[in-house]
């Protein structure tokens, strides 16, 4: 649930706030090998890409965190069934 938690939270951030993650991606990926990552500048077209994408990752953790049908089962038995399994002959 926590992991879920943090997609939705880095989703929204990326929708709201493309250029500030666009930004912290490139000063921690490019600061060790490129001198100055504070003078490249992305295109539009890039910006307007990691919005979409962290938009449909929300969209996507929010969906899994309210689908009834993804509820995983977790009943445990008390004592487990060790009978080993029929071999089929083939």
């Amino acid at each position: 649930m926590r992991c879920k938690l943090v997609l939705l939270l880095s989703g929204i951030v990326g929708t709201l706030f493309p250029k500030a993650v666009i930004d912290g991606a490139k000063t921690l990926l490019l600061w060790p090998t490129y001198e100055n990552p504070a003078d490249l500048e992305p295109r539009s077209w890039f910006v307007t890409s990691v919005r979409v994408q962290s938009l449909l990752l929300a969209a996507v953790v929010l969906y899994t965190m309210t689908d009834p049908g993804q509820r995983v089962q977790t009943d445990i038995p008390d004592e487990p069934d060790l009978t080993p399994a029929a071999e089929s002959e083939d």
